[in-house]
């Protein structure tokens, strides 16, 4: 009977260490982390990377459950402690908002086992605030930019109780980074944030948000403040003092906070205005591929892809100098967060077609001296998109080329409308349409286009005409970079025709 009775309390002690160790009742479905925490991120204040997926908090971190309470933002996580044990610990998420989030978590307790009945039970207590950043290469698109910034500024920074009146800051077109250029004569050091999310606050105006600044190989990032109304930006580090960086530091120790504060004043005055003649036009480029026209209340000129994409260059005006037919702006283009200063001139040919050259950049302290920008500057002939064909030769006009080849003789035929040419050359004829025409050096040139084409490529013609010979070339320093419409540049010389009347 005792022996009965020894039996049956091992068999009790079997099934009871058997229960202990039993698999848990939920499974991974049940634990499931947010949709918006998922993917790769830097622990800021642990320096590691981590990846979450829907039922990881990293590698080596499973997520057990969720809180059964109804604490959604409750997790708990099997882990292991520093000598290697199996723990666990939890984790409480307290905000979340673009690219960025903020949670706590507990002491590692590996004095409970993996068993809802230990760990719920469990008063845990929790550490610091940590802030993770998002590292994926393609963040998900949002409605808002990932800079509340829209204005390139002139500014006062103050750090560790220096002043430098002679700063600036540019704000990039990607609407992702800025750039504080320093230009103290103690500090010329730049920054360059890359904005990786901002919020407000919970009735107030001010606006938090995370910035990245590389640091070498590293990034450092940290948090900043800027109110509207002030015109003021404050960069500090965060720390779980600073509580989901809504808190400034004060009074703390230089080697952990790094403050920055920037006043802004307006870089650019308002006043600086395009001509009408040049805005209510959009503008084409003779490859066809490009437009140009005036944005943001017209002080910007963008360049746009055609065919797609987000342009190539956006200049932005911040000082003009205006005559009838002609005007000069000194421009800032943001291209990669690196502010470029130069000067563009636009002159007026007539109503349909103007030239633009962009002139070479400027270091900071030449940034108004068009006569350097200029110089050499890259040239490009823009047509009025409502560009309509005018007169293109002589009407009545008709000559034979004196070359032969296959039988097909090249010829010039102006008989058919005053304001198209038919060219036919190597057996093959092309109907042009002109848009504008002009005299310099002795020369006439002509912009012509294919018919019924007319945002297409087009072409700069020279004619010259002694006697009875006419000759019309393609000019390379006029047509600039524009596919030829024959294939090849054009080289032809006519004859006038003793029938020279239609």
């Amino acid at each position: 009977m005792v022996y009965l009775l020894s039996l049956l309390r091992f068999a009790a002690l079997v099934v009871l260490s058997a229960e202990q160790q039993l698999p848990l009742s939920f499974t991974p479905r049940e634990c499931s982390l947010p949709q918006n925490i998922r993917g790769s991120w830097y622990d800021v204040q642990k320096g590691e990377y981590i990846n979450l997926n829907q039922t990881f908090w990293s590698d080596k971190q499973q997520c057990l459950s969720q809180d059964p309470r109804g604490f959604k933002s409750i997790f708990f996580i099997k882990t292991k402690d520093y000598e290697g044990n199996p723990a666990v610990q939890m984790k409480y998420i307290l905000e979340v908002h673009t690219n960025v989030f903020f949670y706590r978590e507990s002491l590692l307790y590996n004095d409970v086992d993996v068993s809802p009945g230990t760990y719920l039970n469990k008063d845990f207590q929790l550490e610091q605030i940590m802030m993770a950043v998002r590292t994926d290469t393609k963040p998900e698109r949002t409605a808002q930019t990932l800079c509340p910034f829209s204005e390139n500024y002139l500014l006062e920074i103050y750090k560790e109780r220096d002043v430098c009146s002679l700063s600036k800051i540019h704000q990039c077109s990607s609407g992702m980074q800025l750039l504080v250029k320093n230009d103290c004569k103690h500090d010329r050091k730049s920054y360059k944030l890359e904005c990786k999310g901002w919020w407000r606050k919970a009735g107030s105006q001010k606006i938090i948000g995370v910035f990245g600044e590389e640091q070498g190989e590293r990034v450092e990032y940290k948090c900043f403040h800027f109110d509207a109304k002030k015109k003021e930006l404050k960069v500090f580090r965060q720390h779980y003092q600073s509580d989901l960086c809504g808190n400034e530091p004060t009074m703390a120790p230089i080697e952990l906070y790094s403050k920055m504060e920037i006043n802004f004043e307006k870089w650019s005055i308002p006043n600086c205005r395009f001509p009408q003649w040049f805005k209510k036009e959009k503008w084409f480029d003779m490859t066809g591929q490009y437009s140009y026209e005036t944005w943001n209340v017209d002080k910007e000129i963008r360049e746009v892809l055609i065919n797609g994409g987000d342009g190539k260059r956006t200049f932005r005006c911040v000082g003009i100098h205006t005559e009838k037919n002609e005007f000069i702006a000194h421009s800032a283009t943001s291209s990669a967060c690196n502010p470029i200063m130069h000067c563009i001139k636009v002159i007026r040919r007539n109503d349909n077609m103007i030239e633009l050259l962009i002139g070479k950049d400027l270091p900071e302290y030449d940034r108004w001296k068009c006569e350097i920008s200029l110089k050499n500057a890259e040239k490009k002939i823009l047509l009025a998109e409502h560009a309509r064909p005018v007169e293109c030769l002589s009407r009545g006009r008709y000559t034979d080329a004196e070359n032969e080849k296959d039988n097909c003789k090249s010829n010039l035929n102006a008989c058919l409308s005053q304001n198209a040419v038919t060219i036919a050359t190597m057996c093959e004829a092309r109907r042009l349409e002109c848009y504008a025409s002009w005299h310099h050096g002795g020369h006439r040139y002509v912009l012509v286009g294919e018919a019924e084409e007319r945002n297409g490529v087009r072409n700069c013609l020279q004619i010259t005409e002694k006697g009875n010979i006419m000759t019309i070339k393609t000019k390379r320093e006029c047509n600039m970079n524009a596919p030829h419409i024959f294939g090849k540049p054009v080289n032809m010389t006519f004859h006038l025709n003793p029938s020279r009347f239609c």
